[in-house]
């Protein structure tokens, strides 16, 4: 699989409304544990730092943490003792994003021919959508600035832990954060000697994406299990801020008001909210 395609399947493998249990079970193998590419990470990164920088640090994995669609994470220390992680992008992968984009294009139009009511889906709209965000994921300097961004606006919730950017050991294809560590969230309730229970973890995430929602109009755009982790002491932690939602102020307040409407059961302004923000 391409890595457009492979990030579809993390986003199916979130939704047992739409796909057979099946198929969900082996779309969640995409979410942390695609085919790693042979990447020589430590020619990659003297490549991407400077001299002194890449000095710094102390010790480097060989083998990725993790693969996902557009990159592999690596471990390591800099500064004598300071956890890491280094995410590299795969290589040609802007390239592999477009054919692979180029290819749904072409197989929506040969559907629509067999079926034209699908055409009323606007597939193709769908697609260019879904383009853009694969772009801005390989911007890994637009990640970085997501990550700082959620810290500054989040990083007094005391039920989440964020992790740190080291910014001398970025660049446009290198992004160097501090290492978390953590179970994953789908697979916190099998535990033992759990700090909190389940109820309150799902309370916490819940009230935390509403923070990121209606107070701040910025949140985290793909939490998906293989980007949610609990830490030992039941805080929530995201990683991968590559691909993030932005809400304008109308958008936050419309949002806002849906809820609030909902809870009062007031239909009538329900429906004026909606229709206004549709037509926004």
């Amino acid at each position: 699989l391409g890595p457009a395609f492979v990030k579809l399947g993390q986003i199916m493998s979130t939704r047992p409304d739409l796909i057979p249990n099946e198929l969900i079970e082996e779309l969640k193998r995409l979410q942390d544990q695609v085919e790693v590419d042979d990447i020589d990470i430590v020619t990659l990164l003297k490549t991407e730092l400077d001299e002194v920088t890449y000095n710094r640090i102390a010790s480097l994995s060989s083998s990725p943490l993790a693969s996902a669609a557009i990159s592999q994470v690596y471990t390591g220390l800099i500064d004598e003792n300071l956890p890491v992680v280094f995410k590299v992008q795969r290589p040609v992968a802007k390239q592999n994003v477009l054919a692979d984009i180029q290819l749904m294009r072409d197989l929506v139009v040969l559907i629509e021919k067999i079926d034209s009511s699908i055409k009323n889906m606007n597939m193709l709209q769908l697609i260019d959508t879904f383009e853009q965000n694969m772009i801005d994921e390989l911007n890994f300097t637009l990640e970085k600035q997501h990550t700082i961004r959620f810290k500054e606006q989040n990083g007094g919730n005391e039920n989440l832990s964020i992790p740190e950017i080291y910014e001398d050991f970025c660049s446009a294809d290198v992004l160097c954060i501090e290492q978390m560590f953590g179970t994953r969230i789908n697979e916190y309730p099998t535990r033992d000697l759990q700090p909190i229970t389940t109820d309150t973890l799902v309370h916490n995430f819940v009230d935390t994406f509403l923070d990121q929602i209606l107070k701040y109009g910025f949140f985290h755009a793909d939490p998906h299990p293989g980007n949610v982790l609990v830490d030992e002491r039941g805080r929530l932690i995201f990683i991968d801020y590559g691909s993030m939602g932005t809400l304008s102020k109308h958008e936050v307040t419309s949002v806002q008001n849906i809820l609030i409407y909902f809870l009062l059961k007031n239909t009538d302004q329900l429906i004026e909210v909606v229709k206004d923000l549709a037509l926004y």
